[in-house]
């Protein structure tokens, strides 16, 4: 079987948005920890640490734009199919490459608009309105380049749907770029078990 189109970049794109997605975990994980102590010391010492509401403001919105690259290799956005699933393949091919063609208008314009930001806050020298005053840009920054890997990621996805096209393969073109059906998404479920009870066994 030939290989795929942008092959490399897709595959190294898509190791990086699950690697950066996993430490997102962790880190949401050590936030939920943070909250849990900030809340008991409140309550049983009347103290608290300073920076864990803030900060995990800047963490939920980072982790949570780090999730947009993953969720669009895993397929996990939420698309309306109920018509998409009634069409033969060749249609949903197309189809696939239009909303990959709409999502890159609209998260393109969503990096401008989120350099922007950053950007003015570098130019002001903003900070937060909050004891620890921190500088806006840094948060910031992160921000938006987690959303400049969403961007990249959903530019070599559509570049790629769309080379994929002349070769007819509508079946590799639905399991990569369309809608996860039901059997697919049993089957996922199967495997991820599996997984997780060899991990387990001695």
């Amino acid at each position: 079987m030939a290989s795929r189109p942008l092959e490399r970049p897709y595959r190294a794109l898509r190791t990086f948005s699950t690697r950066l997605a996993l430490a997102a975990g962790w880190a949401l994980l050590l936030l939920s920890l943070a909250i849990a102590v900030e809340v008991v010391s409140r309550r049983l010492l009347r103290l608290s640490l300073q920076g864990v509401d803030e900060y995990g403001g800047y963490l939920l919105a980072i982790c949570g734009t780090i999730g947009f690259s993953y969720a669009l290799f895993e397929r996990t956005h939420i698309r309306i199919d109920v018509l998409l699933r009634a069409l033969p393949l060749p249609l949903r091919a197309v189809a696939d490459v239009m909303a990959l063609l709409a999502l890159n208008f609209y998260v393109w314009n969503l990096l401008r608009r989120s350099i922007a930001v950053a950007w003015q806050s570098h130019e002001f020298g903003a900070i937060a309105v909050s004891p620890l005053e921190t500088p806006l840009v840094a948060p910031q920054g992160i921000w938006a380049a987690a959303m400049g890997l969403f961007a990249v990621s959903a530019l070599v996805l559509v570049a790629r749907a769309l080379l994929a096209l002349p070769a007819r393969d509508w079946g590799a073109s639905a399991r990569e770029f369309g809608v996860p059906g039901a059997e697919e998404e049993v089957a996922q479920e199967i495997e991820a078990l599996r997984h997780r009870q060899q991990g387990s066994s001695p």
